[in-house]
């Protein structure tokens, strides 16, 4: 029996998670070659484990590839533009804590002031820095293109939403990873998205009871306030945190409605069934609230970076790119193969690229994430890989 139970164990697939660092509760690792990072405790707990885990990456990212790309386009332009406009934001208190304890967490994890020193700028990393990052999508926005079917188009009525995230090709790839946060606060519901180390926003997540979001850009009708708008991923992230997976679209648009943004957004709003996907459109004009619902014609439901309810838009690419994706559905039930080739139609290669492309199954709670594999190239055209939400949520290293 010993000798039948020994080689069942080393029959035993291993665990695609494996653990390379802890800070506490939390832990990053890899899973089939992605980076993760799990992050567990209270807000102020979470912020100092990403800087802890992260710090490394989180001064890479700035001092190799943001801060050097929007200054060849304009010397001086961090200190002089983004800096000086994320003062303009509003940041709420768990937020600002969050970001005070991550950049206390990354001066322990990085003790020499040389490795905490964006060259750049010829300065260390503040927590001014981290704040222009985490409302650079604010300042300089986004693409972007999604879907979703279900019902008739999908192969068992369950719903399938898929979007390719679009920017300037900065050379981040290296630095995007899975984040699963598991919070300690009772009335926050743990979520698993994929962003920037030093990030506490989010712009691609899925929560706990299925609900998805993802933004996208969009010009906006005029807005009102010259200042004390909410960067909007935070926004965004405290509504993926209370949304529940049967009213996720009213939810999250009650967040939205109460959170004043400096831009125009389409928020593309999903889960399981028998929700129906809906398109949240949201800037900072008073009209509804800042907030207009687009919802579906039938079972089928596209977004890019146009509005189509709360403003009637021209054609142009954006549209275009919605109308390609409405195409690649007609007459199919769509599943994971059909949604890849539905996204690569619409992808973003050169300047502009596709930088993260992800298929999320509300229901299964089970999200497939594929990356930029090199510069400029489309994410679409990496690996893919799948996660279950299992997977990450109820490992616990030993």
């Amino acid at each position: 029996m010993r000798l039948l139970l020994a080689a069942l164990l080393l029959a035993a697939p291993p665990e695609r998670l494996q653990v390379e660092a802890r800070h506490g509760k939390s832990f990053r690792g890899t899973l089939d070659g992605l980076k993760v990072v799990v992050l567990r405790g209270t807000q102020a707990e979470r912020g100092e484990a990403q800087g802890a885990l992260g710090g490394r990456e989180i001064v890479q990212i700035l001092d190799q590839a943001l801060i050097p790309a929007l200054q060849a386009r304009k010397p001086g332009a961090w200190d002089a533009d983004f800096v000086p406009t994320a003062r303009k934001f509003a940041w709420p208190p768990r937020f600002q804590a969050e970001l005070e304890a991550m950049l206390a967490g990354l001066r322990k994890a990085l003790p020499d002031p040389k490795d905490r020193t964006i060259r750049a700028l010829g300065r260390e990393i503040g927590l001014d820095d981290l704040k222009a990052l985490n409302a650079l999508s604010d300042i300089i926005g986004t693409g972007c293109s999604s879907f979703s079917a279900w019902g008739s188009g999908t192969p068992d009525g369950e719903t399938i939403t898929a979007r390719n995230a679009d920017y300037a090709a900065f050379p981040i790839a290296g630095q995007t990873f899975l984040l699963a946060v598991d919070p300690a606060e009772k009335d926050l519901k743990p979520t698993l998205d994929v962003g920037l180390f030093g990030s506490v926003g989010a712009g691609t997540a899925m929560n706990a009871e299925g609900a998805f979001l993802a933004l996208h850009d969009e010009g906006g009708l005029p807005g009102r306030k010259p200042s004390g708008w909410i960067p909007r991923t935070l926004a965004l992230r405290e509504a993926i945190e209370k949304a529940r997976g049967a009213t996720a679209v009213e939810d999250v648009a009650a967040v939205l409605r109460k959170s004043p943004t400096k831009v125009g957004n389409n928020v593309h709003v999903s889960g399981p069934r028998p929700l129906a996907p809906a398109v949240l459109e949201w800037d900072g004009n008073p009209e509804g609230s800042g907030v207009t619902l687009r919802k579906a014609e039938g079972e089928f439901l596209a977004c890019a970076n146009h509005y189509v309810a709360r403003a009637k838009r021209g054609k142009g690419e954006s549209s275009g790119r919605a109308e390609a994706l409405a195409r690649g559905a007609e007459g199919k039930r769509i599943d994971f193969e059909a949604a890849k080739a539905m996204l690569d139609s619409v992808a973003k290669n050169g300047g502009s690229v596709t930088h993260l492309s992800v298929v999320v199954w509300p229901s299964a709670r089970r999200m497939a994430v594929a990356i930029s594999p090199q510069n400029g190239v489309s994410a679409t055209r990496g690996r893919w890989r799948t996660v279950e939400w299992a997977e990450i949520f109820e490992f616990r290293p030993e």
